[in-house]
């Protein structure tokens, strides 16, 4: 039995994450929380109740003699029961996660005024014309055209209400490099960091498959765990709020079908984390961003043991995104993960169908929503949300 969790994360000090990415002696901040580092999150918290607390010894390799009886080895390390999408910046009233709009919206550099990608695209299909819909004229008369729009970055988009919820704000700070050797700082070292201001709010979902563990995540709310750079200097302090999240499969079932009748057999997806599949390439294993719905959805219910199968055919894949290099650490192996491309976060699937969407394959994308689809188990990637183009027009962007 499957249960999920929405994790709401309050940072209460600056907090510094992915400084990987430096520019003139400036290191960068990413504005999310990866699914690495949340999974990480729990593992600390668990292996501190399970281990630590406890005085067993901990099985971190599968040439550990104990980790048949290890419950931290069996239901964290090993298991495939965890399945956790990246927590974006959100806001109290959005009572559900955000992605990205970078590929979901595109802005008017001249005007300001946006439109929808997916909308333009659906209109398009439908047989409207691509000119009437993206030329305008702007305040002082002039028309704008289709070269002058640019994605919407530092965005990100509600599912729920269709609202924008912008970055969080930056701090910066200035520090200097210390010799580890002398204790003292080295000459010439000075450089800046930014982070993110306290008082922000991240969002997340977490869908577990391992009863052991989802009666461990139930009982974490109110935390508080330091993550990211700086944890010795008090940075990255976070609060954790875990509520339950009721899981009707039937009823998804039945929106997501008539997602399927109001956009004339289109299907669309957004995905909540990075999404890939392996494809096999001249001797060699390769990523793609191209994804078998009717594979996926099967995998999904294979996991919750449901004995149905996705029957309808997919005619035509469009995606909305960008490949972006990932990777992560090895708890097992204690060093990092090779890094391969997947398709960006908050990137746009657009299925098109041989029909009306089935009972059967419905409920199985339904299933696909909770556990995500990934030939890498347990590392955040595959999370997909079906929603209807109605909660873009929702979105009064241009008041």
């Amino acid at each position: 039995m499957i249960k999920k969790f929405m994790i709401t994360l309050k940072n209460k000090s600056l907090l510094q994450l992915g400084t990987h990415d430096v520019k003139r002696f400036m290191y960068f901040s990413t504005n999310y929380i990866s699914p690495y580092t949340l999974r990480g999150i729990f593992g600390s918290l668990y292996f501190k109740e399970k281990c630590l607390l406890t005085k067993q010894e901990a099985c971190l390799t599968d040439k550990c003699p104990q980790k048949d009886k290890c419950e931290f080895y069996n239901s964290f390390l090993h298991g495939d029961g965890l399945y956790i999408t990246p927590a974006y910046p959100s806001l109290n009233e959005c009572s559900d996660v955000s992605v990205p709009a970078t590929y979901l919206f595109s802005r008017c550099k001249v005007c300001g005024f946006t439109t929808s990608k997916l909308s333009l695209y659906l209109s398009v299909a439908r047989g409207e014309s691509r000119r009437t819909l993206v030329y305008h004229k702007n305040k002082e008369g002039k028309v704008c055209g289709l070269s002058t729009f640019a994605p919407l970055k530092n965005q990100f988009f509600c599912l729920t209400n269709g609202k924008l919820i912008p970055a969080p704000k930056r701090q910066q700070k200035v520090s200097v490099a210390i010799d580890r050797k002398s204790g003292t700082s080295e000459e010439g070292f000075l450089f800046l960091y930014d982070g993110i201001r306290p008082g922000f709010v991240f969002k997340s979902q977490v869908t577990v498959a391992d009863d052991n563990l989802a009666t461990f995540i139930a009982h974490q709310n109110k935390s508080e765990v330091f993550i990211g750079r700086g944890k010795s200097r008090g940075f990255g302090l976070i609060e954790l709020e875990i509520t339950p999240i009721n899981i009707d499969l039937k009823k998804r079932a039945s929106e997501i079908k008539k997602y399927s009748v109001d956009e004339n057999n289109y299907l669309i997806g957004i995905t909540l984390s990075p999404v890939f599949d392996f494809v096999l390439g001249d001797g060699t294993i390769v990523t793609t961003g191209h994804i078998d719905l009717a594979k996926a959805a099967n995998n999904a219910a294979k996991i919750v043991g449901l004995d149905v199968e996705f029957d309808n055919t997919v005619e035509s894949e469009q995606i909305f995104g960008e490949n972006i290099r990932v990777g992560g650490w090895s708890l097992l192996a204690l060093q990092p993960k090779t890094r391969f491309y997947a398709v960006d976060a908050g990137a746009v699937y657009i299925f098109k169908l041989d029909r009306e969407l089935s009972d059967n394959s419905a409920l199985t994308l339904a299933t696909l929503e909770q556990v995500g689809y990934t030939p890498i188990k347990m590392s955040g990637f595959g999370i997909f949300r079906f929603v209807n183009s109605s909660l873009f027009k929702n979105l009064s962007l241009n008041e």
